[in-house]
């Protein structure tokens, strides 16, 4: 009964959306100040999305983050939940190198192993089970994350903004899946239709980065957005378990493209914890940083760090130590420094940022002025 009742509440979002902003229910606006068209939209977005507190999750590969973007602008780390072995497992083995799922194929071996999973799904389906135990591994942590949001909220949560690296060999279908078990889906946005948020992207608008001031409003929000530079970022992942170092073009908070990324396993915190007589650790880590940055050709502009122990001293100085000789450091290190800055949470809290804006706007069209009102007190 409760998937149900879940199931029709998306459904009518869903169709709320489409019949409020969809193509055939808008009008051509006259006067737009940008050179895109926009159209006027027949309806309004609901009071209740408008208000709604934005919920952002954030999935590292040992553990999940979890933050609030309330209406008032108010944004809250809610908690964190640390990965069973199984989580940890699975987010190790999806970030591997990409390996093919379906078809084309190369064998017939190939297509056999291809349809013995298929009906291995089907059949725990027909169980009512997840249909893998990856599935099962990753409902289990978003539910728990969930159940943090809604003792906090004192309300139900279905929808929110994922955030998470990108994860070669991670199924769309099973993600969808793993959200349908624990009773979330993913908000859209016309800038961003399908999947997670990148967590680069989404540490970016937690720095204040890449988003637009004028959020409820689509043309000057636009005209903020044509303005911003690209960014070709150092993205820095220091967790217990792994070091990940990213070079990332960052367009904005809804895109980027990323060129060079490298996961090191034995430059851990946890190397370092359990070998604190190692000498050579930390400058190994300056030197790993140095030559991943020296894959692309363009320089670095903008540094981005994130995980629990991204603030850690002697990671910093070791990485201002190691790009000091090369690049402006100093700058480098100016949006890590606002208040209330924490690397931990820092995705978890872009991501909350972006459920706020995208579950308040226009699907690419301008509310009349009836609809004027429903934004009180929007920040």
């Amino acid at each position: 009964m409760r998937g149900t009742v879940f199931l029709a509440i998306c459904v009518f979002l869903f169709d709320t959306t489409s019949v409020v902003f969809g193509k055939n229910t808008q009008q051509p606006l006259k006067g737009a100040t940008t050179n895109r068209e926009y159209r006027i939209c027949n309806g309004c977005v609901p009071r209740e999305l408008v208000h709604a507190p934005g919920i952002g999750i954030d999935l590292s590969s040992s553990y999940g983050t979890a933050a609030i973007r309330y209406h008032n602008g108010t944004v809250i780390d809610v908690g964190r939940v640390e990965g069973s072995t199984e989580y940890k497992d699975l987010m190790n083995r999806l970030s591997g190198p990409y390996k093919r799922y379906g078809p084309p194929f190369k064998t017939p071996l190939d297509r056999i192993e291809y349809d013995l999973d298929r009906a291995k799904r089907l059949a725990r389906k027909f169980k009512g089970i997840p249909s893998t135990e990856d599935v099962a591994t990753l409902s289990s942590m978003l539910s728990q994350l969930r159940w943090l949001f809604s003792r906090e909220t004192h309300m139900d949560v279905y929808g929110v903004v994922l955030s998470m690296r990108q994860m070669a060999n991670l199924l769309p279908e099973d993600l969808t899946e793993a959200l349908d078990w624990s009773a979330m889906y993913l908000i859209r946005s016309y800038k961003h239709q399908y999947g997670p948020l990148h967590n680069a992207n989404s540490a970016w608008a937690g720095m204040g980065m890449g988003i637009c001031e004028h959020w409820q409003d689509i043309e000057k929000c636009e005209e903020e957005e044509e303005r911003f530079t690209p960014k070709q970022s150092l993205a820095l992942t220091y967790t217990y378990d792994e070091l990940a170092v990213e070079i990332v073009v960052m367009l904005n908070a809804h895109t980027s493209f990323r060129i060079v990324q490298e996961r090191f396993t034995d430059l851990s915190y946890g190397t370092w914890d359990n070998d604190r007589s190692n000498m050579t650790y930390w400058d190994t880590i300056g030197r790993k940083v140095v030559e991943t940055s020296k894959k692309s050709a363009w320089p670095i502009e903008e540094l981005i760090l994130m995980g629990e122990y991204a603030e850690e001293k002697r990671f910093l100085d070791s990485i201002w130590k190691a790009l000091g000789d090369t690049l402006d450091i100093q700058k480098l290190w100016e949006p890590l420094q606002r208040p209330g800055f924490n690397a931990e949470f820092v995705a978890a809290r872009g991501a909350g940022e972006m459920a706020k804006r995208w579950q308040g706007e226009t699907w690419n069209c301008v509310e009349g002025d009836w609809c004027e009102g429903n934004r009180d007190y929007a920040l």
